[in-house]
């Protein structure tokens, strides 16, 4: 884009791009992805080198010292697990493990094997000591799953670093979790596609004109494996430790701090059209597009000015219950 510095790199398991205007344009992208690489040392689940994995590992043994954005992270992960009745709960980390293993070798967990690891999910369970700068998981065999607000909270950092060098206009996409800070330098609004969920080469159902928001998209579309012609997707329900099948085919959520948004469009999607209005209602400020399986998209009051149907299939709808 004209005018502007732009970046391209591999990180947190996506593809990272950064589109920055003004002066300083250059210092931010290379502050951004600097802290991206180290956020991804800190936070990854696979890497046993992180802070998470040592958080992983002495669970049930020993506190774990780590640092103040693991705690912050922690600290919403609880948060987001009361706010959503258990639809969000980033302790759901031995289920995610056991469905990788079993499906990577062509095969489903065994129900017992669900019930078993069902106990230790639990985000109340974490203890945090902001003192000691410590986080300690009680019960052996607890392991924190980071992956739905890890990318977010990256966002609101990545932010942050444009603020502080005075960056009029920006954005940073995630793969797919947006944040885009200011208008364009022209003063249009950015435009953000939302993918249609069963269209080919990513062609967007709806795109939403935003400025200064937070653009999250979650569904079990992307990741799946089929298994004895069943196709199961990775996004898992933790309160029955199942894949999340609901009318939802895709969950957005746009608001001022990602990491939230990011966590909120996880739970929407596990709850489903029908109990997502009430989820929404815990958190002010925040608005979504829900996209059902009938290709029905449904758009809380804030975004119906800003939300342009692209999809000829589509159907717009309010969700009138919300505000």
């Amino acid at each position: 884009m004209k005018g502007y510095e732009s970046s391209t790199i591999l990180c947190m398991g996506t593809v990272v791009t950064q589109l920055v205007h003004g002066k300083r344009a250059k210092k931010a992208i290379s502050l951004v992805n600097r802290a991206l690489r180290q956020m991804e040392a800190h936070w990854s689940f696979h890497l046993r080198s992180s802070l998470l994995s040592k958080l992983n590992l002495a669970a049930g043994v020993r506190p774990v010292k780590v640092s103040s954005d693991l705690l912050s992270m922690l600290a919403l992960g609880k948060e987001l697990s009361v706010r959503t009745c258990g639809a969000f709960d980033i302790t759901v980390g031995p289920l995610v493990k056991e469905w990788a293993s079993c499906l990577d070798s062509g095969r489903i967990p065994a129900d017992a094997r669900i019930q078993e690891l069902l106990p230790l999910v639990n985000a109340n369970d974490i203890e945090i000591d902001r003192g000691r700068r410590t986080a300690f998981l009680p019960k052996l065999g607890q392991a924190v799953d980071l992956g739905g607000i890890a990318k977010g909270y990256a966002a609101d950092r990545a932010l942050e670093i444009y603020r502080d060098l005075d960056i009029p206009s920006a954005v940073i996409n995630l793969g797919g979790n947006v944040f885009a800070l200011g208008s364009k330098a022209n003063g249009e609004r950015w435009r953000v596609g939302i993918h249609d969920p069963v269209a080919q080469q990513g062609r967007p159902v709806i795109v939403l004109e935003v400025a200064g928001k937070s653009v999250v998209t979650s569904g079990g579309y992307e990741r799946f494996a089929v298994v004895d012609g069943k196709a199961y997707h990775h996004l898992l329900d933790p309160r029955t430790g199942y894949p999340a099948y609901t009318d939802l085919l895709s969950a957005t959520v746009v608001g001022d701090t990602s990491a939230v948004a990011d966590g909120l469009a996880t739970a929407l999607a596990v709850l489903g059209s029908a109990r997502a209005a009430d989820a929404l209602e815990e958190y002010s400020g925040f608005e979504a597009v829900l996209v059902t399986a009938d290709k029905t998209v449904l758009v809380t009051p804030g975004l119906m000015g800003s939300a342009v149907p692209v999809s000829p299939e589509a159907t717009v709808a309010p969700i009138s219950k919300l505000r």
